[in-house]
C-alpha cells in the first residue's frame, strides 16, 4: 500500500469536510448574489425596505425619519422628490415657522403623495398653501401618510406616536380605499373576534402541555429559511406561480360570490375603528375630520388615459370592473351612513384625467381634494 502523497490524502476526512463547506459557502454566496440582483430590479422593494420604511412592533411598519429620496411610479411619475422629517412625516411645503394650531393628515399612499410630482404637490402641501392664504399663521400641516396604511394602523399610529409628540388640534383621516381593498381580498373580517383569540390561546396552551416537539421536517424548514439558498428556492417558487389577472379566476380565493358577510363585517370594523379614532381625538381636546377618499370606482366616466391605466397599472380587466365597483359601493355605503366628509364623489363631473391607477391622483386631483379639506378645516373655527 503506497504512502499518501500530500496532506490532503493524509487527512481525507478533513479534506472532504472542508470541500463540502467550501461548496456550500460558494452556493450561499451565489444565491445571495442572485437574490440581490432580483432586488435591484425591484425599485419599489428596494425603496420600501431600505430607504424610507422601518419595522414597527405596533403597526408593522412606519416611515423612517430624516430621509430624502426620489422615486418613480409605474412609468407615470418619474424622479418625484420627497423627504421625511424628524417625526417621519412627509415634508410639507410652505410650512410656517410657528403656528397656533397643528393639523395632521392621516392616510395611506394617496396622503403620502404617491402620484404627486413632488412633495410640493401633495394634498398636505396644497392644504398648507391654502391655509397660509386664508388663515395666515394659524395652522401648520403635517403629512402623516404611510404607504399601505389602513384605518387601524392610522388609529394605532395616532395613539402611540402622533398624540404624544405633537398633540394635533385637528386630525384629518383621508382613507377608505385600503380598507375596501382588504375587503375585496376577503380580509378585514373577524378583527374584533375575541372568542377566536381565546380559542387560539387555549389550543396553543394544550399543545405546549402535551409536550409537542418540533419534527425533523420543521427543523429542515427552519434551516432552509435561514439560508440564502433556501430563500432563493422560495423566491423561485413564488416567481413561478403567477396569479391570474382575471378576478373571476380567483373567486375561490376572494371568497366570492357576493354576500353581506363579505363586505358588511369589514365595513362595520372600519366604522368602529374610525369612531374610536374620533373619540380619542375628542378626548385629547382636538377635532377629527373623517374624509372618505375617492377611487376610480366613484368616477362614472373615465378618460381614455384612465381606462388604460386601470387595465395596465391597476391590473383590473375591463370585463371585471363591474364586480369590483359593486363591492366597492357596498363597502362605501356602510361608511356613508356615518357622519363624515364624503369626498368619494368629488370627481364625479370631472372630465380631466385625475387617476394614475385605481386610487392614486395626479397633482390636479390632490389640489381639488385640498380645496375641499380647506372648507372643512375652517368650518366652525373662531
Amino acid at each position: 500500500m503506497s504512502e499518501p502523497k500530500n496532506r490532503f490524502e493524509k487527512h481525507a476526512a478533513i479534506t472532504l469536510f472542508a470541500t463540502v463547506l467550501f461548496v456550500l459557502g460558494f452556493v450561499e454566496l451565489g444565491s445571495f448574489a442572485l437574490l440581490q440582483t432580483g432586488r435591484l430590479k425591484s425599485v419599489t422593494q428596494s425603496l420600501e425596505l431600505a430607504d424610507y420604511k422601518r419595522f414597527d412592533v405596533w403597526t408593522l411598519f412606519q416611515n423612517r425619519k430624516n430621509r430624502s429620496m426620489q422615486f418613480d411610479f409605474k412609468g407615470v411619475v418619474e424622479n418625484a422628490e420627497f423627504g421625511l422629517d424628524e417625526y417621519g412625516f412627509v415634508t410639507t411645503a410652505n410650512q410656517p415657522d410657528s403656528a397656533k394650531e397643528s393639523i395632521v393628515i392621516l392616510g395611506g399612499s394617496t396622503v403620502f403623495g404617491v402620484g404627486a410630482s413632488s412633495y410640493r404637490t401633495t394634498i398636505a402641501s396644497y392644504l398648507q398653501a391654502l391655509l397660509n392664504e386664508h388663515a395666515p399663521g394659524r395652522f401648520i400641516v403635517h403629512n402623516g401618510g404611510v404607504r399601505g396604511f389602513h384605518s387601524l394602523q392610522e388609529f394605532v399610529s395616532y395613539i402611540n406616536d402622533i398624540r404624544p409628540k405633537i398633540s394635533p388640534s385637528v386630525v384629518i383621516s383621508l382613507n377608505g380605499r385600503n380598507d375596501d381593498h382588504l375587503m375585496r381580498k376577503a380580509a378585514g373580517r373577524g378583527t374584533f373576534d375575541t372568542d377566536y383569540a381565546v380559542e387560539l390561546e387555549a389550543s396553543i396552551t394544550e399543545l405546549m402541555e402535551s409536550g409537542l416537539q418540533p419534527s425533523m421536517l420543521d427543523a429542515i424548514s427552519g434551516v432552509a429559511q435561514a439560508t440564502q439558498l433556501g430563500r432563493l428556492f422560495e423566491a423561485i417558487g413564488k416567481a413561478s406561480v403567477q396569479p391570474s389577472g382575471n378576478v373571476m379566476d380567483r373567486i375561490g380565493e376572494y371568497g366570492l360570490p357576493p354576500d353581506e358577510v363579505l363586505f358588511l363585517e369589514p365595513a362595520n370594523n372600519y366604522v368602529a375603528v374610525m369612531k374610536g379614532l374620533s373619540a380619542a381625538v375628542a378626548t385629547d381636546g382636538g377635532r377629527s375630520i373623517w374624509a372618505l377618499q375617492p377611487t376610480i370606482f366613484d368616477k362614472p366616466s373615465m378618460t381614455d388615459e384612465e381606462k388604460d391605466r386601470v387595465e395596465r397599472i391597476a391590473k383590473i380587466d375591463p370585463s371585471q370592473f363591474g364586480i369590483h365597483r359593486s363591492y366597492h359601493e357596498a363597502f362605501y355605503d356602510v361608511a356613508r351612513a356615518q357622519e363624515l366628509l364624503d369626498l368619494s364623489l368629488i370627481f364625479r363631473d370631472e372630465n380631466r384625467t385625475i387617476f394614475l391607477d385605481d386610487c392614486h391622483y395626479n397633482d390636479l386631483g390632490n389640489e381639488l381634494i385640498a380645496k375641499r379639506l380647506l372648507s372643512a378645516v375652517l368650518t366652525n373655527q373662531e
